[in-house]
C-alpha cells in the first residue's frame, strides 16, 4: 500500500524559528517495524516564516537532511517515526514511514521529543543541553506539535521561542549558559495539550524547581566556535514566558575562562512563542575562571579571576555535615548581611560582612575576618565585584588579589 498525503505545517512566526536537525535513532524497542508495502509518504510544507530547521540567506525556513517527526494515535501511543526522504534545502519535504492507521493524529518535532501519548496529551522532554549550529538552532532544540483528524489537516505549531545572542572577539567559545536566579523552569519533562487553541501549550511537570532546572547550556563542541570581529550568532530555544525576571549569560572559552553578563528584571521582555528575541552584541573578554563560576560550595577560592595566572583552587570550603554557619541580617537600603562559616575538622572560620543588597554586575564593599587555615587575610571594606547570584549563593571576586568567594545568601525566613 503506497499513498501520498499532504501535511501542512504552519507556524505564526514573527521571527523565523530555525533548527538544523539530525536526530539520533530511537531505541529499537520503541520503533514500529512494518513491511515495505505498508509504508506511506507525505509532503510536509513549511510556510516561508514557518516552523523550524535551517535558514537560507533570505531567512526562509528550510528542511534539512535527517529531519524526522513522530506521529501518535490512540492505537499507537508510542508513535511512529517519519524521516525526510526528499526536499532537503527547500520548504517542501517528503517524509516516509509506517501507515499510522486511523486518527486523530498527534505529531511532534523532533521525533525523539515525544515520550508517549496519554489520553489526548503528549508527554515530551525539553532538553537541558542544546547544540550550536551555524545560523540556526541545534538538532532537537525547538519543539513543535500539532493535532489533526486527518493527516491532510495536521498542522504543527512551535511551542517555544528563542534568545539570539551575538558575540565578537578572538577566542573560541566552548559553551554558552543561560540561567535564571529564581522561580522559572527552563527544561525538563512536560505535557503538551490545549489542541483547540491557536497553538498547543507546554506545561512543565510539577516538582522541577531549583537550580537544576533553572539553566540551559548551548554546547559548542570540544573544538569550540571561533569568534572574530564579525558578530557570531548563538541561538538558544527557551520556554514561553521566561527571562522577564532577569537572567544571566555565561560565555565560556576553550581555555577555561568565561565572561558573565546579567540582564536585570524588566529590562527585556519575556520569551514569546515563535519569535526570536535578539540581544545586543557582546564583545567577549574573559573575566573569570569557569571553574569558579561552576563551583557549588561556599568559601574562599584562589585565582578566580581570568587575569590570575595558574589554576583555580580551593582555599577553604564550607562542607555540609562537617561545617556550620551563623548569620545575622539587617535588611534595608543601608542594611548589612553577616555570615560566619566554621569548620570543626579543618579548624577555620571565615566571616563576611556585606551590604544587605548585593547587585550582580556591580561592586560592593566587603569585609572579611579570617581565623585558622583559610588561606586569606583579614580585609576591611575591600571593593569586590558581585559576579552572579544563583539560588542561595552569591559569587564575589576580588580582582586585585584574584581570590573569589562564594557566600550563602541566608534570608530571614530561612
Amino acid at each position: 500500500m503506497k499513498r501520498s498525503i499532504i501535511l501542512r505545517m504552519a507556524a505564526l512566526c514573527v521571527g523565523a524559528l530555525v533548527l538544523s536537525c539530525v536526530q539520533e535513532p530511537l531505541p529499537a524497542e520503541s520503533e514500529i517495524t512494518v513491511p515495505e508495502g505498508d509504508l506511506i509518504s507525505f509532503t510536509a510544507i513549511l510556510e516561508q516564516d514557518g516552523t523550524r530547521t535551517s535558514l537560507d540567506a533570505q531567512m526562509q525556513v528550510l528542511w534539512n537532511d535527517g529531519d524526522k517527526i513522530r506521529v501518535f494515535t490512540a492505537a499507537r501511543p508510542a508513535g511512529a517515526e517519519y524521516e525526510l526522504t526528499g526536499g532537503a534545502g527547500s520548504s517542501t519535504g517528503t517524509f516516509t514511514g509506517p501507515d499510522p492507521g486511523d486518527g486523530p493524529y498527534y505529531a511532534v518535532y523532533p521525533a525523539d521529543a515525544g515520550v508517549s501519548l496519554e489520553g489526548t496529551s503528549l508527554h515530551v522532554t525539553v532538553p537541558a543541553t542544546q547544540t550550536w549550529a551555524e545560523g540556526s538552532f541545534g538538532a532537537g532544540a525547538n519543539l513543535a506539535a500539532g493535532k489533526g483528524e486527518s493527516l491532510e489537516a495536521l498542522r504543527l505549531r512551535n511551542l517555544a521561542g528563542t534568545l539570539a545572542l551575538k558575540f565578537t572577539g578572538s577566542k573560541k567559545l566552548s559553551a554558552v549558559r543561560i540561567f535564571v536566579p529564581v522561580g522559572e523552569t527552563l527544561h525538563g519533562t512536560a505535557v503538551v495539550s490545549g489542541w483547540d487553541a491557536e497553538a498547543p501549550t507546554l506545561q512543565f511537570d510539577a516538582g522541577q524547581t531549583g537550580e537544576e532546572f533553572a539553566q540551559v547550556t548551548l554546547s559548542c563542541g570540544s573544538a569550540g566556535v571561533q569568534l572574530s570581529s564579525q558578530e557570531k550568532a548563538f541561538h538558544i530555544v527557551l520556554p514561553v514566558g521566561t527571562l522577564a525576571g532577569g537572567f544571566f549569560i555565561e560565555a565560556v572559552d576553550t581555555e577555561g575562562n568565561a565572561l558573565v553578563r546579567h540582564s536585570l528584571a524588566g529590562a527585556t521582555p519575556a520569551i514569546v512563542r515563535s519569535q526570536v528575541r535578539p540581544m545586543p552584541v557582546l564583545a567577549y573578554t574573559a573575566k573569570y575562571k569557569d571553574a569558579f563560576l561552576t563551583e557549588t560550595g561556599a568559601g574562599a577560592f584562589s585565582k578566580a579571576s581570568a587575569a590570575s595566572s595558574g589554576a583555580f583552587g580551593t582555599l577553604c570550603r564550607y562542607v555540609e555535615g562537617k561545617s556550620q554557619y551563623a548569620w545575622q541580617n539587617a535588611p534595608g537600603e543601608t542594611g548589612t548581611r553577616y555570615l560566619r562559616l566554621e569548620d570543626w575538622e579543618d579548624g577555620f572560620a571565615l566571616s563576611f560582612s556585606t551590604p544587605y543588597e548585593l547587585t550582580p554586575g556591580r561592586d560592593s564593599k566587603i569585609s572579611l575576618v579570617s581565623l585558622g587555615n583559610t588561606g586569606v587575610s583579614n580585609q576591611s571594606n575591600v571593593t569586590m565585584r558581585v559576579v552572579k547570584q544563583f539560588g542561595e549563593r552569591v559569587w564575589l571576586c576580588d580582582t586585585q588579589s584574584g581570590n573569589g568567594y562564594i557566600m550563602l545568601m541566608i534570608n530571614e525566613e530561612d
